[in-house]
């Protein structure tokens, strides 16, 4: 599957802009936010209406990939994925945290649309390779994973 849209949801100010631009040269289109409930608002499904034959409307995912942070300002990750996935039930989620507790993880790894950990601090090589394992090697372009954003470990469920 290719990634078109990405939705970043971060509150740090430098790890959003490492995150944007690799997505980017990756051929992908790709929104910011910097909260989970800013989060909800742009993740908010969009509506299809049916063909002339058909007039029933389909909600429609925002985003391929919403990649997520656990520790944020107003709602923390796991309540931003929550709400997210009551709403829209077929987001997929990839987590980016600095949070170290193990029983945390397991918690929302274990949530079905979280796909994968990545730990801070990361490099664009696993972020790349993370994204490739989950959605298959044509779901980025090339371009991306050439210049290092930091060491970093990812994990999968």
């Amino acid at each position: 599957m290719r990634l078109r849209k990405v939705l970043v949801v971060e509150d740090d100010a430098g790890i959003s802009l490492i995150l944007k631009k690799f997505f980017q040269d990756a051929g992908c289109s790709v929104q910011v936010a910097g909260s989970g409930r800013a989060a909800l608002l742009k993740a908010m499904p969009q509506r299809k209406e049916g063909t002339a034959r058909h007039t029933t409307t389909i909600l429609v995912p925002q985003y391929d990939l919403i990649t997520m942070d656990m520790m944020m300002p107003n709602w923390d990750g796991v309540t931003a994925i929550d709400a997210i996935l009551r709403m829209n039930p077929d987001s997929v989620f990839v987590v980016i945290s600095g949070v170290q507790d193990q029983k945390i993880r397991e918690q929302v790894l274990k949530i079905p649309n979280v796909k994968a950990w990545i730990e801070k601090p990361f490099n664009r090589d696993g972020l790349r390779k993370v994204i490739t394992d989950v959605f298959g090697p044509d779901a980025l372009d090339p371009a991306a994973g050439d210049t290092p954003a930091g060491g970093g470990n990812a994990a999968g469920p």
